[in-house]
């Protein structure tokens, strides 16, 4: 610190450039299922899913938004979080892989 200047505040995550590197990144692999899905679907269930995804995108931001302002949630998360979350993905990966062993 130089005196008589503030520090500029840094950002954590580097801005908005780099986090829309890092979302382009990861639906890359997205790409190569739904291309091919959409172009065998035709246009008015193509429009259907894009619709749906939409909505359910907005339900997702919602219960975010909601969870994220309780603080009881956050204390949990905050307390627990760090064998919470990966627990949580394990039962989610157990239950796809039951579920696809009975089909």
């Amino acid at each position: 610190m130089i005196v008589g200047r503030p520090v500029p505040d840094r950002q954590a995550g580097g801005g908005r450039p780099r986090g829309a590197g890092v979302t382009l990144a990861n639906g890359a692999d997205n790409i190569s299922v739904y291309t091919p899905m959409f172009r065998t679907i035709g246009p008015a269930a193509g429009l259907v899913t894009i619709v749906v995804f939409a909505l359910l995108v907005a339900v997702w931001c919602a219960a975010a938004s909601w969870l994220g302002s309780h603080k009881k949630i956050i204390g949990l998360v905050e307390r627990a979080g760090r064998w919470l979350v990966p627990v949580v993905f394990m039962v989610i990966g157990a239950v796809i892989m039951a579920e696809s062993a009975f089909r």
